[in-house]
């Protein structure tokens, strides 16, 4: 006889899955690698030099520290409040608090408390947006030259986790 061709005996269920996940492996760095191009065209196209970068980056935070100093002025004028609120209960020492003054201190602590969380969230907000464009400005400078870091999984993973720009859909005409 003649060998027309070689048939190969099937993969074992371990075989296949090990196939599998290699195949899913392979897949998955690819769609890495393809975010990671379609954020680097926004972040070029997005900021010309870090001039730009500087510029968005100080216009982000501004408004982040606009809505912190308003938080605190009614922070203060909560306070000013409460301090009302204690000395009403002053002539209520050995009486019971009416209801609704109860009530306007339970209001008075429960704003107290939003405020403080709200001035936290900005705060910590700020900090990330200058995190988020410092990854923005190592980058820039990575792909205008400066840097240029050799293809890594690495480098995907890290760039693909912490930077995504929207892409804007293609123009039709």
């Amino acid at each position: 006889g003649i060998r027309v061709r070689n048939v190969s005996a099937p993969l074992t269920e371990a075989q296949q899955a090990a196939r599998d996940a290699e195949e899913k492996k392979k897949r998955e760095i690819a769609e890495a690698a393809a975010q990671q191009q379609r954020s680097d065209q926004a972040l070029l196209s997005t900021y010309a030099d870090e001039k730009d970068l500087d510029t968005a980056r100080d216009r982000a935070i501004s408004e982040l520290e606009r809505s912190v100093k308003s938080a605190e002025e009614n922070l203060i004028e909560l306070n000013k409040s409460k301090a009302k609120l204690t000395a009403d209960t002053e002539f209520f020492k050995n009486k019971p608090l009416p209801p609704d003054l109860k009530q306007k201190i339970a209001r008075n602590q429960t704003s107290l408390a939003e405020q403080q969380a709200t001035i936290d969230e900005k705060k910590k907000e700020i900090e990330e947006t200058r995190a988020k464009f410092e990854g923005f400005r190592k980058r820039l400078k990575e792909l205008k030259g400066s840097d240029k870091p050799a293809a890594s999984d690495k480098g995907i993973e890290l760039c693909a986790s912490t930077m995504y720009f929207p892409v804007a859909a293609p123009a039709k005409g």
